[in-house]
């Protein structure tokens, strides 16, 4: 049951999602895109929707069976991707006749661990989760495998350990970044090297992105420096953040350029 449902949910989110290609029930974490499909239109969404089909077939079924309910462990509620992924999940699922149920991990580790325990405690048929890396609720996976509920991660790359995980190409993503933002710098700011502080965090999907700027930070030495690098911490996002920022151009004043690894904590550095 576990592995059909599985497959079927992952035909259910390959066409309501057209996001990265979904794991095995043995998920080694995959390569970029999940060895997949990527994210887009027109042509991935057509290849998401055939990869779907494709796996229920391979299941034995074509049909997905009615009035589930679905846990979605949110790693941080109220910033733009994690909302942004939870309510592409609700609706795919709604499309299906599937109810969703979402608990706010609030950034916070101990929280993540409650909410899936909550989750699972309710009765769930499976849970859905964002950019968590599986050691923070293994004994939450362990014991969703001991009761046949699917546990999957989408959103973002991390470490192997869940039943499936859909997530973009974090590296290339990155690249993009990091090759436009180095280049505004070449044309902007005549003093070398430039002077760059990055805020990191410490999980594949943001760290993979960040790898990308210090490659060729360091494979231009002579035009750019990171003088700083710290993480963000989720649980204290916007004070910290702005205390952090704050504290950096204080002891930098010649900064150029912050880097910033995901979306929201970049919005309030930027502030």
């Amino acid at each position: 049951m576990s592995r059909r449902l599985l497959a079927l949910l992952c035909a259910a989110l390959a066409i309501g999602l057209f996001v990265a290609g979904c794991g095995d029930d043995d998920d080694d974490g995959g390569t970029s895109g999940g060895g997949g499909i990527g994210a887009g239109t027109g042509s991935a969404k057509a290849k998401a929707e055939k990869a779907g089909a494709q796996a229920a077939k391979e299941d034995g079924t074509g049909e997905l069976e009615a009035n589930k309910t679905i846990g979605f462990l949110q790693i941080l509620g109220g910033i733009e991707s994690a909302d942004r992924t939870a309510n592409a999940v609700k609706t795919a699922l709604s499309e299906v006749g599937y109810k969703m149920v979402l608990c706010d991990g609030q950034g916070d580790p101990t929280k993540w661990a409650t909410c899936a325990d909550s989750l699972l405690g309710r009765g769930v048929d499976a849970i859905f989760t964002t950019g968590i890396e599986p050691n923070a609720v293994a004994p939450q996976l362990k014991k969703a495998k001991a009761q046949n509920i699917p546990f999957i991660q989408v959103g973002g790359l991390v470490s192997p350990g869940y039943d499936g995980s859909y997530y973009p190409d974090e590296p290339e993503a990155g690249k993009i970044l990091a090759d436009y933002t180095l280049k505004e710098l070449t044309d902007k700011v005549s003093e070398k090297p430039a002077q760059i502080i990055v805020h990191d965090y410490p999980a594949p999907w943001a760290t993979s992105r960040t790898d990308e700027l210090e490659k060729l930070v360091k494979a231009s030495a002579d035009d750019y420096e990171i003088t700083a690098t710290t993480q963000t911490d989720p649980a204290n996002l916007v004070n910290g953040t702005r205390k952090t920022v704050t504290d950096q151009i204080t002891a930098n004043p010649d900064t150029n350029m912050f880097w910033f690894s995901f979306d929201s904590a970049g919005q309030v550095g930027g502030q």
